[in-house]
């Protein structure tokens, strides 16, 4: 996993050394709020939460803190706790990431090696079949 430095909703710095450590695996998406192919990504993610109750998600955005803090309101994530919104304020995410589209999609095991990258949608069946195991 690449160093990175975003923001949470109330502008403190989140870094890898940020996310748990032990077994979880992390799932980092890059995304648009008007972005119909990453709510359908979300939307997999929340109905299917008890698949993988020890995955971390971090949701990246360049967008403006008061659209994502807006945003997460509406998607109800604070009821999730192992699902972070962050704010990509500096742009830097693709200088981090291989990533050309909305949604990209990184996928790290454990030991933060990348599993998976996917520029765009990934599967119900993939993605629980890559949490999972």
């Amino acid at each position: 996993m690449p160093e990175f430095t975003f923001y949470n909703l109330y502008g403190q710095v989140f870094t890898p050394d940020s996310l748990k450590k032990g077994k979880h695996k992390t799932v980092i998406i890059y995304f648009k709020t008007s972005c119909e192919f990453c709510l359908s990504e979300f939307k997999i993610i929340k109905h299917n939460r008890s698949e993988f109750p020890e995955t971390q998600f971090v949701l990246v955005s360049r967008e403006p803190v008061e659209d994502l803090v807006r945003y997460d309101s509406l998607r109800q994530f604070s009821h999730y706790p192992h699902i972070r919104v962050l704010q990509d304020k500096n742009n830097n995410y693709y200088s981090y990431y291989t990533a050309h589209y909305t949604p990209s999609i990184h996928i790290y095991d454990e030991k933060r090696r990348l599993i998976r990258f996917s520029d765009g949608m990934i599967s119900k069946e993939e993605l629980i079949r890559l949490l999972k195991n």
